[in-house]
This record gives C-alpha cells, structure tokens and sequence, in this order.
C-alpha cells in the first residue's frame, strides 16, 4: 500500500475507535445511498412511533397497537371489537416491501 500521509492527523492516533485502514481506503467522496420511500398512514400520525429498516432493508413505519385502536374508537366511534378487527387486518394487508409494521405496546399500558 503507498500512502504520501498528506492527510495524516496525528490526533486521531489517540483515539482508540479511529480506524486507521478505513480512513486511508476511504472512498474520496461520500456514497449516497439510494433512497427508498416508506409508507406513512395521515390517519395514524399518533400512533407512529418511528421507522424501522426491516430484514430486507426496506424503511418501514412502525406504528403502536394501542394507540392505532384508541385512534380508530375515538375518531371512527368503533367498538372494541371492530377497532380490533381493523387492526387485525391492517397487519395482515401487504402492501409492498415497505408495508407499516404494528408494534403490541399493550404491556406499557398504564392498568
């Protein structure tokens, strides 16, 4: 490997996580990774808890059960057992690589 050190920083040395190797084959300008768009649901703003990446690398929103059930009997007026259908079905309908994900937040209920 030839290397002129033109760029050398002797105060990185000091820093343990410094990775030499990476910093002398660094690419000379920052890859941008390509962007893929997630899925957002307006009605179910609330409830979005963030966005994950799923196995497949695919940004995924992540929503919270609870709050998705409390949204549709409050706003939609729907019994316990239908705002629980709805919610059943949301997380079976697929909707491409990067469909919502439903996260069961039942435990962090105040009881």
């Amino acid at each position: 490997m030839i290397n002129n050190f033109d760029d050398y920083d002797a105060g990185r040395m000091d820093d343990l996580s410094f990775d030499r190797s990476a910093f002398m084959n660094a690419p000379s300008k920052p890859v941008k990774a390509p962007e893929k768009p997630f899925i957002l649901l307006a009605e179910l703003q609330d409830a979005l808890i963030g966005v994950i990446e799923g196995a497949d690398t695919h940004p995924r929103a992540c929503y919270s059960t609870d709050m998705v059930k409390n949204i549709l009997r409050e706003k939609h007026d729907l019994s316990e057992e239908l705002a629980q259908e709805a919610i059943n079905t949301l997380i079976r309908t697929y909707l491409g690589p990067s469909t919502p994900c439903f996260l069961d937040t039942s435990i962090l209920a105040d009881e």
